[in-house]
């Protein structure tokens, strides 16, 4: 009997005889099948709770997530050239309504300005609905080191110099002090989205459109309902009593004539009605918040009460304001974070709610009723 010797391994003779060549393209499917399966599992696109298509990229780099529509390239390119100018972000997370977010909008323009940061605030937020020069970015910022205010109305110079650090502010930040060097950039920033103006000359020509130019048009905000409540009388808040309202339209009078109309925006009509039938003083009627503010912004003088949607429409009126003095009530939990020479400019005007609350104005001589009008929306 012969053996058949050979130099291949057992092993290669057993293969030669198993892999045929249907086999073999079955195994190289398999294999390409199974590399292109893991290469779609590294890098698959998302649908959010928003239907917006999202990328996570998943494996052995970061997880995180882009909305589709943004080059992540360019906004890679972006932040590289922040980073090279020295700046890092700065956001502040809204709070309250439209009056507490002005404040921190404004404030968060001033502390942006000084310490060399780009700021913005997210699309959700009311400041950034209504008006148009607002920086809106829905960016992450979980992560980002939470610095938080001492006193609510009152400066705090810590912000003044920040760490180097993309931060969230937390907090209203209710001082003037805060965006003094930025005032025309927060003037600029709320400017009324057209939609919004519309609706707002539309009321306010309601009212005023028929009057003659030389009309001095004073707007006066009573607020009263919300700060009514037991509970927030016990924190400190309080109304502006009927003798501060008639003490502060007597000084208007005194100082720019019988030419002036008085327009009352308020939240509570009715009582206004009742208590203040004077002549040349008109109640308008209840309107949004925003619409409200308008209104108050296009007359050419403001009378405050109390509260910070107030003191916007005062700021932005570009002309004569008077405020209660009597806000807070002093030794309240609610006067503990306030100073009233951080809160109130320099120049308005205080005015107390007793009789003889105008006996330290010093009264002029009636004068060209009419404050600087600013542009305030986009045409």
């Amino acid at each position: 009997m012969r053996i058949l010797c050979s130099s291949r391994p057992l092993y290669l003779h057993y293969l030669k005889g198993v892999l045929t060549p249907s086999v073999l393209t079955i195994a190289v499917t398999i294999f390409v099948c199974v590399i292109l399966t893991s290469s779609l599992l590294r890098h698959k696109p998302v649908n959010d709770h928003r239907g917006r298509n999202m990328e996570i990229y998943r494996g052995p780099v970061p997880v995180f997530k882009l909305p589709v529509g943004k080059d992540p390239e360019m906004s890679q390119e972006a932040d590289e050239e922040e980073r090279s100018e020295g700046k890092y972000y700065l956001t502040i997370p809204p709070q309250g309504r439209l009056g507490n977010q002005m404040f921190q909008y404004a404030s968060l323009l001033g502390i942006a300005r000084t310490n060399n940061r780009s700021s913005f605030v997210s699309s959700s937020s009311d400041v950034a609905r209504y008006f148009l020069g607002v920086n809106v970015e829905d960016r992450s910022t979980f992560h980002w080191r939470r610095l938080k205010e001492k006193f609510y109305a009152s400066k705090d110079y810590f912000f003044d110099s920040l760490p180097e650090e993309d931060l969230k502010l937390v907090g209203f930040f209710q001082s003037w002090k805060y965006f003094s060097e930025v005032s025309t950039d927060v003037r600029k920033a709320f400017v009324f989205r057209p939609r919004v103006y519309k609706e707002v000359r539309s009321f306010f020509d309601r009212y005023c459109g028929t009057l003659a130019k030389n009309v001095t048009k004073i707007g006066v905000h009573v607020r009263r309902s919300d700060m009514m409540s037991k509970s927030t009388k016990q924190l400190g808040y309080r109304t502006a009593p009927l003798s501060y309202v008639k003490n502060a339209l007597n000084h208007m009078r005194s100082r720019f004539g019988d030419h002036s109309k008085f327009f009352i925006v308020s939240d509570d009509p009715d009582w206004c009605t009742r208590e203040l039938k004077q002549k040349g003083v008109s109640v308008v009627d209840l309107a949004p918040a925003i619409v409200h503010l308008g209104f108050l912004t296009l007359c050419d003088h403001v009378i405050m009460t109390v509260g910070t949607f107030g003191w916007w429409a005062a700021y932005l009126s570009g002309g004569h304001v008077v405020y209660y003095n009597g806000f807070p009530t002093p030794e309240s939990e609610i006067s503990k974070g306030f100073s009233k020479v951080d809160y109130y400019l320099p120049d308005w005007v205080p005015i107390g709610g007793e009789p003889n609350g105008l006996q330290d104005i010093i009264r002029t001589k009636p004068e060209n009723g009419h404050g600087n009008r600013e542009i305030r929306a986009a045409h």
